[in-house]
């Protein structure tokens, strides 16, 4: 006589993740990469400042600054978009979308994989966009990807979810 209570080999848990990933934008350089270019850049802009002084158009000067201030201001914005995560999770039961922004704010959706729609819209330009869709709702996810990781993306995922819908198909 088996216990009821005692899990089995061929028990099905639907809320165990089948398939997990997280989409990260690419960034090459770090915030000790920032500091040495603007270093770099430093070297060049000084002396130049100080000839525009000394020929007597002293106003470039501070405009020169503000270029310098301005660029590493937008450099640092840069790199703190790179902090931005999408985490895909697919169970039997939903596909959870979880995102944080590069400031921080969490957001969560959640889909049903037995109705989602995977689909990849290309537009003209970088434009394309990877979208989940079910039920009258859509998603659009990984907006900082290229078009071929994009694609890629929705494969698996379309992948993942052919298996859920026919698990007789992925043995």
């Amino acid at each position: 006589m088996t216990d009821a209570a005692a899990p089995q080999e061929n028990d099905f848990d639907p809320d165990a993740c089948v398939f997990r990933t997280e989409l990260r934008p690419h960034r090459s350089n770090t915030l000790r990469g920032v500091h040495i270019f603007m270093w770099v850049l430093a070297v060049f802009w000084v002396p130049l400042s100080a000839l525009f002084i000394v020929i007597g158009a002293w106003p470039v000067f501070p405009f020169l600054g503000g270029e310098m201030l301005l660029l590493y201001a937008l450099l640092r914005l840069n790199l703190r978009r790179g902090k931005e995560v999408e985490t895909i999770a697919v169970s039997a039961r939903e596909l959870s979308v979880e995102r944080v922004s590069h400031w921080g704010k969490q957001s969560r959706w959640s889909f049903q994989p037995q109705w989602l729609q995977v689909l990849v819209e290309e537009r003209k330009g970088r434009q394309s966009a990877l979208l989940l869709r079910s039920h009258g709702r859509s998603l659009a996810i990984g907006r900082f990807l290229t078009l071929d990781e994009k694609t890629s993306v929705a494969e698996k995922l379309k992948r993942v979810i052919a298996d859920l819908r026919n698990p007789a198909l992925s043995l």
